[in-house]
């Protein structure tokens, strides 16, 4: 039987260090002998600390702030010394689903860009004229791809949300 520890931790913006008040963060382990599901949630405060309980294996945590890319990944909390996680400032994707055979614009599929690394997922919706935007995309390379409404990417795409200013197109094939 494993026990919970208090572990301590900070979340600060990337770019300049600055605490992040306010910030959600949640821990969860599920795959522990000897304890069900564990989950524990805390807020930081004006210093962007936090304290959880946490068992002394890797959890999997997440962060939500206002203004910042979601965090997520897996973490292991030290007794010693305390978490610090790096929040990013969100980036936007933007681009045109097109249909492999022709050319035009498809609409209503959704649109999905995966982080490589320890970032959330993001989706857009493509628009009558085939544009999306997908806002709140983790600024980390990612996987940008459309499936939906019988239609899947013809090539998986891969950018940087927020250092890459061009408009990232995807073509489609038609699955039925």
């Amino acid at each position: 039987h494993r026990s919970l520890s208090e572990r301590e931790g900070r979340v600060l913006a990337d770019r300049d260090g600055r605490p992040v008040a306010g910030s959600v963060v949640v821990a969860a382990c599920d795959s522990m002998p000897g304890l069900s599901y564990v989950e524990a949630r805390a807020v930081t405060d004006g210093e962007g600390r936090f304290r959880l309980p946490t068992p002394d294996v890797p959890v999997e945590v997440s962060v939500r702030a206002t203004g910042y890319a979601p965090h997520a990944g897996t973490r292991w909390f030290s007794a010693a010394a305390a978490t610090e996680i790096r929040l990013l400032r969100p980036g936007i994707v933007r681009g045109r689903v097109l249909s492999a055979a022709d050319g035009a614009p498809v609409a209503d599929v959704p649109v999905f860009v995966v982080p490589h690394g320890q970032g959330m997922s993001t989706a857009g919706l493509s628009g009558p004229d085939g544009r999306y935007e997908v806002p709140g995309a983790t600024p980390m390379e990612s996987t940008v791809f459309a499936c939906g409404g019988g239609w899947v990417s013809k090539d998986f795409l891969t950018t940087t949300p927020g250092g890459y200013e061009g408009p990232v197109d995807t073509s489609l094939r038609h699955l039925i």
